[in-house]
């Protein structure tokens, strides 16, 4: 027989039987999500497929992809890892110099490792994973952009946390002080598995092209951007229709609404850390050369004369300050009007073209063509 107290544990059961049973269902949703993810944009997340790419670029071989929204980082780590020879040349900044081919410098080897959102950080890690694969060249351009030394905390990305251990140990070895551990590991790249715009953006893109990309010996593909054998990256036929000056104008003119009011920090501390990483290099045998890519003409000329347009003016000057003290050379500028880049040769508010990075390039004694 039934009584009240039967039925209440009863009715208690089957609500957590149903509470389980619905955890269970969504926890392997997300984990199909995160797995479908993980296979579909391999280049974000495995090691082994950037180490498969870095093997057909160490070979002389471009690599076609997607779109260039991949783990830079990942790649220039297997990449340097098992190259067979020590550019002479090495250029190493953010995705402003995606455009600077070998094609810039004469009669000399030559390796681009750019990144996207480069931080100081990035250049001590570049220097560990260089220095491991005994790879320090006989020139390496650093790139100090508006962000370099922005301190910790007031970043808008974490992007560098992929070379967090390569940075670690670099400081270490230099007397540098780093941030906790705590503060060096970010769950963002692998909470994104999980997202589901992430992976409606992936089967986009694979449904808007006819066939899969891989390796070529094309300089030039219409589907797809091209990670080239020297480290640069091409931009594919069709993006390159939508880098015309007006839709240019319309990026330099929306980001200077965003930034207007903003202002950029500096960390005295990571601008010291820098120079300690200058007289470690040189120590090598490396010389250090300081670039700096320009913006938009319309941007930096609105900048001008805006707080943020300060800071833009202080932080050149201390790439020219840092220079001077490690008696080395700082060339390129903020200002495109310096460097002589003109409008038609960007193709957002703050990526030049080849056109205007040759002349960034010509600049510095011994590589100017």
């Amino acid at each position: 027989m039934l009584n009240k107290y039967t039925i209440y544990f009863k009715g208690k059961t089957k609500a957590w039987r149903f509470l389980a049973i619905f955890a269970a269902s969504l926890l392997s949703v997300f984990i199909a999500i995160a797995v479908l993810n993980y296979n579909i944009n391999p280049l974000r997340y495995s090691t082994n497929a950037h180490s498969k790419v870095a093997n057909y670029l160490s070979k002389g071989l471009n690599y076609e992809i997607f779109d260039p929204n991949i783990n830079w980082r990942m790649l220039r780590r297997e990449h340097i890892r098992q190259m067979p020879t020590t550019p002479e040349i090495i250029v190493f900044g953010g995705s402003r110099f995606q455009e600077a081919s070998s094609k810039l410098v004469k009669n000399k080897s030559f390796y681009n490792a750019f990144i996207h959102s480069d931080y100081l950080e990035d250049m001590f890690a570049l220097t560990k994973l260089l220095l491991d694969a005994k790879r320090l060249p006989k020139t390496l351009i650093l790139s100090i952009r508006y962000q370099t030394f922005v301190p910790f905390e007031k970043r808008d990305s974490n992007d560098w946390l992929t070379f967090a251990s390569e940075y670690r140990a670099m400081a270490k070895s230099l007397s540098v002080t780093t941030p906790s551990l705590f503060k060096t590991f970010s769950l963002e790249d692998w909470t994104e598995l999980f997202s589901v715009e992430a992976l409606k953006q992936q089967l986009e893109l694979r449904g808007s092209v006819a066939s899969q990309p891989g390796p070529t010996k094309e300089a030039l593909s219409k589907e797809f951007d091209l990670i080239k054998a020297d480290g640069s990256m091409a931009w594919s036929a069709e993006h390159q229709k939508l880098f015309t000056e007006k839709y240019a104008l319309k990026d330099a003119l929306n980001k200077f609404k965003r930034n207007e009011k903003k202002r950029l920090e500096t960390d005295p501390e990571l601008v010291v850390a820098l120079g300690k990483l200058i007289e470690f290099l040189q120590s090598q045998g490396t010389r250090v050369v300081f670039a700096q890519t320009p913006f938009h003409p319309v941007y930096y000329s609105k900048m001008l004369n805006t707080p943020y347009g300060e800071d833009l003016q202080r932080i050149e000057m201390e790439a020219h300050r840092l220079a001077k003290a490690h008696n080395t050379i700082a060339v390129g500028s903020f200002d495109p009007n310096k460097i002589g880049c003109p409008v038609s040769t960007f193709i957002d508010w703050h990526h030049a073209n080849g056109d205007c990075l040759v002349k960034i390039f010509n600049a510095i004694p011994e590589l100017g063509n």
